[in-house]
């Protein structure tokens, strides 16, 4: 009796430290795609520009107002914009004309910062982040009024959003 009880001890700490590894090993290759996703980021252009002037935190009410939203609804808003329809996509929309609504979503994914980054890529896909990269990676560095614009327009977006959930 002893021994099927040692061999059942034996084999539950087994089955726990199986799984305690793999739940390391998971969240290490989570950090490791998060960290992948931050260098890729990191090498754009629009982020070593924002990086390299005053224009990486802008103080306004508006940039308050958007990092200070839910990542979930952030996350939701964002979906809405990657899946867009392409016909609508391609009208400038707003008060920055020279960027796209995606292209703004790629400006505001850099300006939002990392821990905000890494908290709204929660709630959004591996394929819907790699689309927000690729708009990071072709889009071209807004200037300060630009980034004040589309701190606005997003604020805008996000209280329309909230209010129609």
């Amino acid at each position: 009796m002893r021994m099927l009880f040692a061999f059942v001890l034996i084999f539950i700490c087994l089955i726990l430290f199986w799984i305690v590894s793999g739940i390391e090993k998971r969240r290490k290759l989570e950090e490791e795609d998060r960290a992948r996703r931050e260098e890729r980021l990191r090498q754009s252009p629009c982020f070593r520009f924002l990086e390299d002037t005053e224009n990486a935190q802008p103080s306004s009410h508006n940039q308050q107002s958007v990092t200070n939203v839910h990542p979930e609804d952030m996350a939701a808003l964002i979906k809405k914009l990657i899946y867009e329809d392409a016909s609508t996509e391609q009208e400038r929309k707003g008060s920055c004309k020279e960027f796209t609504r995606r292209q703004k979503m790629a400006v505001l994914i850099v300006l939002i910062g990392s821990q905000a980054r890494a908290d709204l890529f929660k709630h959004l896909r591996k394929d819907e982040i790699d689309k927000i990269l690729a708009e990071v990676e072709k889009v071209a560095p807004p200037d300060s009024v630009q980034i004040k614009a589309i701190l606005h327009e997003f604020h805008d977006l996000m209280t329309i959003f909230l209010e129609n959930k």
